[in-house]
């Protein structure tokens, strides 16, 4: 049996303009402790793992993952 592949192998860079969140971060998680420790590692080390996004039919990208809990 064989398995089809569900992605797209290859990295492909866009511009975080074409990236739709599938929720929208509130102000008020903004403030939290959470948020400020993810803010800082991305200051210090940058983004470790790729965004997984999804393209739509406008052109642009959903974004699937990579939010890391930010928008719950």
């Amino acid at each position: 049996m064989s398995v089809k592949q569900a992605f797209q192998p290859d990295t492909i860079p866009i511009t975080l303009t074409m990236i739709t969140p599938l929720k929208v971060m509130t102000s008020a998680y903004r403030n939290t402790a959470t948020y400020r420790r993810i803010a800082a590692s991305l200051a210090t080390v940058g983004l470790i793992e790729p965004l997984i996004v999804f393209p739509n039919t406008s052109g642009n990208y959903i974004l699937l993952d990579g939010c890391q809990g930010c928008c719950d």
